[in-house]
Order: structure tokens, then C-alpha cells, then sequence
């Protein structure tokens, strides 16, 4: 009889195990499910933030570009406006360029239609030694000789010297020239050169 009932007793315990666990297995699942659900909502709105800073950061970058591309066709406009007052200037002034090769034509009226200035074909004695040099009248001012030096070396012409011209009456005329003296004494002039107020490139040694 005790036997039977300790084994009733076994089975009443092993039964209440087997309840209590299929109660907490479920919820223990929940809590799990519970803990993951609350990660991922805090991972989804971190992610949002993120999102939504990068998008602040993306409307500043491109109000910032905006601001910049109207500052840019600002200046743009103002530029076009000094050159067509510098061009009018010039064709009031009557500055000119002279060249002596039919070889340098390209070059010079690529400078001229820049410059909005006119260029004419001369003759010389050295017509065929190779031009290196720009001889201006002296009434072409300081600030017409770095412009159109500086439009020549961008031009691609080989530039050594700038200088009065010495033999020319005409005061407001710009002559492309060979120049021994040039090509003995002075190298290539730069832009930055010709800006630092430089007539003659960097001498050879």
C-alpha cells in the first residue's frame, strides 16, 4: 500500500513538473520574443534618426551648393559686364596687335576675339625669325599689357620678354615680335610671372 502511494506521489510530481514547465515554456518564449521586439524597435528607430540627420545634412549640403552656384553666376555676370566695358575701352582706346608671320594669324586673332581687340598683318626685316616678344606703344596702359601677355602664354605662345617699343610712332599699337636679345637673356615667362610684374622670364644660367 505505501508502495502504491509513493508511486502516486512520483506521478503527482512528475505530472506538476510537466505543467509548470509547459506554463513557463511559453512564457519564457514570450519574454525572449519580448527582449528581441524591444532591440529591434530601438535598432529601426536609431536607423531613422540616422536617416533623418543624414537628410538634414543632405538639404544644408545642397541649400550650401545652391548658395554657391548663385554666387558663381553672380560673378559670371560680373565678369561678362567688366570685359564688354573693357572691350568698349579698348576699341575707344584703338589698341591693336600687329603681327609680322602669316604661321602666328591663328594664334594672334585667337588672342584678339578674346580680347575683343583688332590684330592686322605687318611686314619686317625678320619675318622669319621666330616672334618671342611683345613691344607696346606707350599709351597702352599697364593693366592692357598683363592682360594681353597673359592671354598670349595662355594662348600657347612662347613669351620671353614684354618692353616699349622703340621704333614705332604709333602709340596705341602692340606688336608681336622676334627679339635676339629676348631669346639670349630672358627663358619663358608664366602667368604667375607676368602678374608679379616680371618683363622678362627667368634667365638662363
Amino acid at each position: 500500500m505505501f508502495g502504491t502511494q509513493e508511486s502516486l506521489d512520483r506521478r503527482q510530481k512528475i505530472l506538476l513538473t510537466i505543467a509548470w514547465a509547459s506554463t513557463m515554456a511559453p512564457l519564457a518564449a514570450f519574454f525572449f520574443f519580448s527582449w528581441q521586439t524591444y532591440g529591434l524597435r530601438k535598432e529601426v528607430a536609431s536607423s531613422r534618426q540616422e536617416v533623418a540627420n543624414s537628410r538634414a545634412e543632405l538639404m544644408k549640403t545642397e541649400s550650401a551648393v545652391d548658395v554657391l552656384e548663385a554666387r558663381k553666376q553672380e560673378l559670371e555676370r560680373e565678369i561678362a559686364v567688366k570685359q564688354e566695358d573693357l572691350a568698349r575701352y579698348r576699341d575707344l582706346a584703338g589698341i591693336r596687335l600687329r603681327f609680322y608671320r602669316e604661321s602666328d594669324r591663328s594664334l594672334v586673332q585667337g588672342v584678339a576675339k578674346e580680347l575683343q581687340l583688332t590684330s592686322e598683318l605687318g611686314t619686317s626685316p625678320l619675318i622669319d625669325s621666330k616672334p618671342s616678344a611683345l613691344a607696346y606703344g606707350s599709351e597702352v596702359s599697364e593693366a592692357d599689357q598683363v592682360a594681353i601677355a597673359i592671354a598670349f602664354v595662355k594662348a600657347g605662345f612662347p613669351l620671353r620678354t614684354i618692353g616699349r617699343a622703340q621704333r614705332v610712332s604709333d602709340a596705341k599699337l602692340i606688336q608681336v615680335i622676334a627679339s635676339k636679345p629676348a631669346e639670349q637673356r630672358c627663358g619663358l615667362l608664366t602667368v604667375a610671372a607676368i602678374q608679379a610684374g616680371k618683363t622678362c622670364g627667368e634667365q638662363r644660367p
